[in-house]
């Protein structure tokens, strides 16, 4: 009889409560039965640590590891760095999945010989009522992208960018972990991960449930914080400048140009301003000929603005925005 490979599932844990009983819920009752669920408290303050622990005691495959307070890249390290898995998934402790969640991804990873699954999933209110505004699929069927069709893709859809909605080969993981203290943290690990993979597979199913509620960042005022997005998109755009990548590039620069003219447009202060100009220093580390080469005529345009002039730059987006 052929053992099912192991799949590890790892939860980062922070004050949920409320909802940790669904996601493990969720969790146990998937179809491919060969699981360890590592569950990584992240110096809870609510009921949330004795939650894991009495589901610990219920069901072996579960393993508690308690923390101090670090953040979701640390917790999501942490969990790697104990995994044994052949493959691996991340599912956030205020989320659920689908009972085939597991079975689906894992038997297409295997059928298609790729890297990596990619699944789509649902929206929803923290009362399990689907948003009207639905995420796309990317596919209306199973569909094997090469590594650099996927980097094309991540601005179709957030699918391609988060880590929740994915099974992956243990082996991705061997020479990567998060940066820590950063939000956004999938944006800094997107092009990393897919440029460890040689094919991925994506599939139509919804199967993962994202439930916003009140605390997510989705919700949350902006910050200085949510300039990381900028900082990991800089980064993203040196990684593919370097590999000459023309379309990945253009369509990140494209990204940043965005995310920095909301910063401009949402917060205004000091310190927002300052992290910013931060940002701008970071850009004078990419290849400036050949950054000039891969960019198109009007990017080089914004790209040399922003290298000397970013608040003219920023007046110009923002006069373009309120005429139209």
């Amino acid at each position: 009889m052929t053992t099912l490979p192991l799949v590890t599932i790892i939860v980062p844990v922070y004050n949920v409560e409320s909802y940790l009983d669904n996601c493990l819920e969720s969790l146990t009752g998937q179809t491919h039965a060969n699981l360890e669920i590592i569950l990584i408290d992240d110096g809870s303050s609510d009921k949330s640590p004795a939650i894991c622990d009495r589901w610990a005691r219920s069901d072996k495959r579960i393993t508690v590891l308690h923390q101090c307070n670090q953040g979701l890249s640390a917790a999501r390290n942490t969990g790697i760095n104990h995994a044994h898995g052949a493959y691996y998934a991340f599912v956030d402790s205020d989320d659920y999945v689908e009972p085939n969640y597991i079975q689906k991804m894992l038997d297409r990873i295997v059928a298609d010989g790729t890297d990596m699954v990619i699944c789509s999933f649902v929206r929803e209110d923290q009362d399990k009522k689907p948003l009207q505004t639905q995420d796309k699929t990317s596919v209306d069927r199973p569909t094997i992208l090469s590594q650099q069709e996927c980097l094309n893709r991540f601005r179709m859809g957030y699918e391609y960018i988060l880590a929740w909605n994915k099974l992956y080969r243990a082996s991705i993981w061997d020479t990567y972990r998060y940066p820590l203290g950063k939000i956004h943290e999938d944006e800094f690990a997107f092009h990393h991960i897919i440029s460890r993979c040689t094919t991925i597979s994506v599939i139509p199913d919804r199967l993962y449930h994202y439930v916003l509620h009140s605390g997510s960042i989705t919700h949350s005022e902006y910050s200085i914080q949510n300039l990381d997005i900028v900082e990991a998109l800089t980064q993203r755009l040196k990684f593919f400048v370097e590999r000459n990548y023309t379309e990945a590039a253009r369509t990140t620069f494209d990204a940043l140009i965005t995310y920095d003219a909301q910063a401009t447009r949402l917060n205004k202060s000091e310190d927002v301003r300052n992290r910013q100009r931060e940002l701008y220093h970071d850009l004078h580390t990419l290849p400036f000929g050949k950054t000039l080469r891969i960019l198109s005529t009007k990017q080089r345009i914004k790209y040399c603005l922003l290298l000397t002039f970013p608040q003219l730059l920023q007046y110009i987006i923002g006069a373009s925005s309120a005429d139209r």
